[in-house]
């Protein structure tokens, strides 16, 4: 559920669908950018969505998420936590948390995401 709404905007993705299915990333933007795959008809009606999540920027903790189409027609997500670590006597910022996954959009526009 979006709280806070920004700057919203939508990015087409060009996955590789049947039936004139559409799928893009709804982005609610501002010191964040909070991520939904969306998918619809060819008349725009909403079929299907996922959240993805919310990329933060740096406040001693921060949120990445990158995605990209691979090869077999799959969305690949990536998502890093970054923070302060305690290397030594010093903190230095670093991976704290991360998670894969592939996304598959279905015949009939459903969204199915795969670990």
């Amino acid at each position: 559920t979006i709280k806070d709404v920004r700057i919203m905007g939508s990015e087409k993705i060009n996955l590789q669908t049947e039936h004139g299915v559409i799928v893009s990333m709804l982005h609610n933007t501002g010191t964040f950018d909070q991520m939904i795959l969306c998918t619809h008809d060819s008349n725009l009606t909403l079929i299907d969505n996922l959240y993805i999540g919310k990329a933060t920027d740096y406040d001693r903790t921060s949120h990445t998420i990158e995605y990209e189409i691979t090869a077999d027609n799959l969305l690949k997500v990536e998502q890093a936590d970054w923070g302060l670590v305690k290397k030594g006597d010093d903190f230095e910022i670093d991976t704290v948390g991360y998670e894969s996954y592939s996304i598959r959009v279905d015949d009939k526009g459903k969204i199915k995401k795969k670990h």
